[in-house]
């Protein structure tokens, strides 16, 4: 599933981008400092509080996808044939890397859901990431999830047109990928073009400025406490 924003009314969208993107980074850091699996829950719960302030349907908003339990179910019987020291050990070994995988993807996934591409290169300039970097961040959140919408919307039209055909080989899966390849660049031609006439060049001198407000600072000083948690209970 591609990750794209949602256009909402709700605590977690009114907080600054800066101040989402220091605590998404937070969380992460403390996800990969501990090896506590009682702390790691306490990561993900707070989470998918999060996500009920976001106002998405935590049905939706916390399912990680079928892909997520495939690699979960791998990594951890990679861990328990492979631990040298037991398959125990390597039950919990494995579990400790897929709880980390699953508060990574909860905090990109809130940073995605709640927070315009735009606000997120205006963020990163405004942290000193280089603007080139910023650009192509921004391209990329907003490329992405169109792509993903191209290739269904190919695919369907392929589909309708060749549903008399009784096979579809490789001839048919040729000119899906070329006529996929072909609106990909128009899409990012267009997008680039639209992106740099917003405000998104890479000369840019001044870097845009952007407020703290009680709510900023305290989805700040909660993922700070997390991740101070973490580090005391490695």
């Amino acid at each position: 599933m591609i990750f794209r924003y949602s256009n909402r009314k709700s605590p977690m969208h009114g907080v600054n981008a800066l101040a989402k993107l220091a605590a998404a980074l937070l969380v992460s850091l403390a996800a990969l400092s501990t090896t506590n699996l009682l702390v790691l829950g306490v990561v993900i719960f707070a989470e998918i509080l999060t996500f009920s302030a976001s106002y998405e349907p935590l049905t939706s908003a916390v399912r990680p996808g079928k892909w997520f339990f495939l690699l979960a179910l791998f990594l951890v019987a990679l861990q328990v044939l492979f631990w040298p020291y037991g398959k125990w050990a390597g039950f919990l070994n494995g579990c400790i890397i897929v709880l980390r995988l699953l508060a990574l993807l909860y905090a990109s996934k809130i940073m995605l859901l709640t927070t315009k591409p735009s606000d997120i290169a205006h963020s990163m300039a405004a942290a000193r990431v280089p603007s080139q970097i910023a650009f192509v961040t921004s391209m990329a959140l907003r490329l992405i999830p169109l792509l993903d919408y191209d290739f269904t919307e190919t695919k369907q039209a392929f589909d309708a047109r060749t549903r008399h055909v009784s096979s579809k080989g490789v001839l048919f899966q040729l000119k899906l990928v070329s006529a996929f390849v072909a609106a990909s660049l128009e899409r990012a031609e267009t997008l680039a073009l639209s992106l740099e006439a917003r405000g998104f060049s890479l000369k840019r001198r001044k870097m845009p400025k952007i407020a703290f407000f009680a709510q900023d600072w305290a989805v700040f000083a909660l993922s700070a406490g997390i991740f101070a948690v973490a580090l005391a209970f490695p």
